[in-house]
């Protein structure tokens, strides 16, 4: 997980999201980059720009991983999962 106070402008980050697939019951993880433009330590926010999208001030980074998380195919209509602990491989 993410510190404000351990992040810097340029660091890469990912956020992973657990979401539906149209309309389904079904659910599968999406992982996006997160760069950071600019960090203001005194206010504790960060501008960070998600998936390449215009830079926005968030004060909650807690919810951003530092190194990408790997992504386990579940080879049932397109569904993907985050790995396990002790699961190696994935589209990491």
């Amino acid at each position: 997980m993410a510190d404000i106070n351990k992040i810097k402008a340029g660091d890469v980050l990912w956020q992973a999201l657990k979401h539906r697939m149209g309309n389904t019951m079904l659910r599968t993880v999406s992982v996006y980059r997160c760069v950071v433009k600019e960090v203001d330590a005194e206010s504790r926010r960060a501008l960070i720009s998600w998936n390449g999208n215009s830079p926005q001030w968030t004060y909650n980074v807690k919810d951003l991983r530092v190194k990408k998380p790997p992504i386990i195919n579940t080879g049932f209509m397109g569904q993907q999962r985050l790995a396990r602990r002790g699961e190696k491989g994935g589209a990491a």
